[in-house]
């Protein structure tokens, strides 16, 4: 269980430290990235437990991704915990687990949250923002990230849970 923890906790403190270190402002002008790296682990990890956990998980560490992250308190617990429901809802036990599987379910539930959380913000504060400017300066160059980012992530990840699996006797 600690492996577990610790698993999500890198993941959700790499989320901003990739937003600190790799700014792609200088570079491209217009262009924003948002890395979903927690929201992958937390995907991932629905397919190997069968338990509430995930739940959990979802609604801890949404309150600190509002804390540290957001502006909006609330917004991410209730995403997290919306993305676990429908993934185990929907996908588990008939998507099977290999990379260009969860490659494309991954890629939909961070199209979803991230839809969600733009028009959240543009109906609750004053961003003059198109959706089709959200799509290609936000939306597109974070699917093309945080593609690159699965392919690296994906065996790490699989073989963490497959241990975690193992160890719980399931």
């Amino acid at each position: 269980m600690i492996r577990l923890l610790l698993v999500f906790i890198t993941f959700f403190f790499l989320d901003n430290l990739l937003v600190l270190m790799l700014p792609i402002q200088p570079i491209v002008t217009h262009y924003q990235v948002i890395p979903n790296l927690f929201l992958t682990c937390l995907v991932m990890f629905v397919f190997f437990e069968k338990s509430n956990r995930p739940y959990y998980l979802a609604i801890i560490f949404g309150i600190l991704y509002d804390i540290f992250y957001a502006g909006i308190f609330g917004l991410y617990p209730i995403l997290f915990t919306a993305a676990v429901f429908t993934v185990k809802r929907f996908f588990v036990g008939t998507t099977p687990i290999n990379l260009f599987s969860m490659l494309s379910l991954l890629l939909g539930v961070m199209a979803a949250t991230e839809w969600i959380v733009y028009f959240l913000v543009l109906t609750m504060t004053d961003l003059r923002m198109t959706f089709m400017h959200f799509a290609q300066f936000v939306l597109f160059p974070t699917l093309l990230f945080n593609t690159v980012f699965i392919f690296v992530a994906y065996p790490i990840l699989i073989s963490q849970f497959r241990k975690y699996k193992k160890s719980q006797g399931q």
